[in-house]
């Protein structure tokens, strides 16, 4: 559909669906943010995104991540209440259960983002977004796909899982962040090749449950890039049984 005072123009031989002042290609904790801002100063604004609102952080990294970690907080709390004198029996996770709810946590965040899209006048389009010009983007959609041109662009795709030559992701003994959000029973070992915030925040979450996990990181410290004091105070807080090398 062609808004209001937009023409339909031809460009690489082909009829544009649209045309917007900005276009944003990716709508996570960067890209939906400067969208509504833009859209508030009085742009008119399209957000594409292939997959999810919220982008990876939402959906598949530290909002999940905390979520499961909340719960393992509350269980490491449970097993250590007989200091305190209060008296519990064994305690019984329904993994099955516990990602459900960790999955209608996210939703509802997700929802709310559209929300703020919609109330901010942010046109979301799901598809694939692939540059056609300086000014043109094709977007394919599951049904079809749109031809937009823009005044401006702002590109923030965010990151993804890397593997490496020796360890190839292979959806089973070798898996990526989001796999190990969603496995359906807990590891009884688990070696994470990272020592980053999603590799610490899932290995603290699986071995509050019991797993025994490894945290292989090539860098001097975990966590690098941050403050040294602050790695440390989380090293002596850090969750067992688990170790690094």
């Amino acid at each position: 559909m062609v808004r209001k005072g937009i023409k339909r123009a031809e460009t690489f031989g082909r009829s544009v669906d649209r045309h917007v002042d900005l276009v944003v290609i990716g709508a996570g904790p960067g890209g939906y943010p400067a969208a509504i801002r833009a859209a508030q100063l009085g742009k008119r604004v399209l957000l594409v995104e292939r997959d999810r609102l919220g982008g990876e952080c939402l959906n598949y990294g530290c909002i999940p991540s905390k979520a499961l970690i909340h719960t393992g907080n509350l269980i490491h709390a449970i097993e250590r209440a007989g200091e305190r004198g209060v008296e519990t029996g064994p305690v019984k996770v329904d993994l099955a259960k516990l990602q459900q709810w960790k999955t209608s946590v996210v939703q509802r965040l997700v929802n709310g983002v559209g929300q703020l899209c919609k109330g901010n006048r942010v046109d979301v389009l799901s598809g694939h977004a692939s540059f056609m010009g300086p000014n043109d983007l094709e977007i394919r959609k599951a049904d079809g796909s749109d031809w937009v041109t823009f005044t401006d662009a702002i590109i923030a795709t965010g990151g993804r899982p890397s593997d490496l030559p020796t360890f190839r992701f292979d959806g089973k003994r070798v898996i990526g962040t989001k796999e190990a959000l969603e496995l359906p029973r807990v590891p009884q070992n688990f070696a994470i090749i990272g020592g980053g915030v999603s590799g610490l925040e899932i290995g603290m979450f699986y071995a509050k449950l019991g797993s025994r996990v490894v945290v292989i990181e090539i860098m001097e410290q975990l966590l690098p890039g941050t403050d040294p004091e602050a790695v440390r105070v989380g090293a002596r807080t850090r969750a067992r049984p688990w170790s690094t090398s």
